[in-house]
């Protein structure tokens, strides 16, 4: 599914999020940028994140405690914690 040009700013925002609004200096590094700012998030604001977006997995190349599900050479599956009801 591609976004949706009408909720383009929904989008931005699960960006923003995403790298816990970390400023983008340069547009020519930017991806290297947000990929640095999202390895670097905490388990903290992966579970706040959890619970804002009701995820069940985290796909990264960062070392968490959180249980993994798959691994490759490069990236983990994490399976991340339910909120209880």
């Amino acid at each position: 599914m591609y976004p949706r040009y009408d909720r383009l700013s929904e989008w931005r925002a699960r960006i923003a999020d995403l790298i816990a609004n970390a400023p983008i200096t340069d547009r020519a590094s930017s991806s290297k940028e947000i990929e640095t700012a999202f390895a670097n998030l905490s388990a903290a604001q992966i579970e706040e994140l959890q619970q804002k977006y009701a995820t069940a997995y985290l796909v990264s190349t960062t070392d968490y405690s959180f249980p993994v599900a798959f691994r490759t050479d490069t990236y983990k599956v994490y399976q991340l914690p339910q909120a209880h009801q």
